[in-house]
């Protein structure tokens, strides 16, 4: 056993018996870690579905990140799918290829594009607020990601309005920004992305959170 564990666990246990009951809680924390509260989900009707996630950016998304539309859907199918039971996720470049017609896809209903996509659930995530950037600075970074979260059933009976709403926004780092290089801005995106997906799809299943 390592010997500095040994001479924590020492410790601790002599703290107990010396100041009695009151720091079983805290000793048990410092020995095993933080304790874990249940978090139900706030929408259940995902699982077992056919799921188009649609990720939709604000104008010059495209123009300052190219990418981050394709990049963040796959990330949320991917963190989606460990957790949400038997569903299934419709590809992404069929989304996509009808969000470049530009003229279908501004005229579209949800209803409609989600029989377009084949779609039971449509997860519509507008992206309000995308940069990778600290405000007024194109030299250091912080991933700051704000975003409407909706989940229309589109075979349910009132397709066009949404049956679930949120807002989700995330900053990362939340401390001091990284000043920018090419692997630095490349790990700061894929993080900023990584925890907003986490944040997004805990709505929908029961987990276990900190407590803090």
């Amino acid at each position: 056993m390592n010997k500095n564990f040994q001479l924590a666990t020492v410790l601790i246990l002599s703290s107990i018996f010396a100041g009695g009951c009151g720091l079983v809680n805290f000793s048990g924390y410092a020995l095993f870690g933080g304790h874990k509260h249940k978090v139900e989900a706030e929408y259940r009707g995902l699982e077992g579905q056919t799921i188009a996630v649609v990720v939709a950016g604000q104008p010059g998304l495209e123009f300052d990140y190219p990418f981050a539309r394709t990049n963040l859907h796959m990330r949320l199918v991917q963190t989606f799918g460990k957790h949400i039971a038997d569903s299934k996720f419709v590809n992404y470049k069929e989304i996509i290829k009808l969000q470049e017609d530009a003229s279908q896809w501004n005229s579209m209903s949800l209803l409609e594009m989600g029989r377009a996509l084949a779609a039971e659930r449509i997860v519509y995530v507008d992206l309000i607020h995308y940069t990778l950037l600290t405000e007024n600075s194109v030299n250091l970074l912080q991933g700051h990601i704000i975003a409407d979260i909706r989940v229309y059933e589109v075979t349910g009976p009132r397709p066009e309005k949404a049956a679930y709403q949120t807002e989700i926004e995330i900053v990362y780092p939340e401390g001091v920004p990284q000043l920018r290089t090419g692997p630095a801005e490349r790990a700061i995106e894929l993080r900023t992305m990584a925890h907003f997906s986490v944040s997004l799809t805990e709505n929908f299943y029961d987990h276990r959170k900190e407590t803090k």
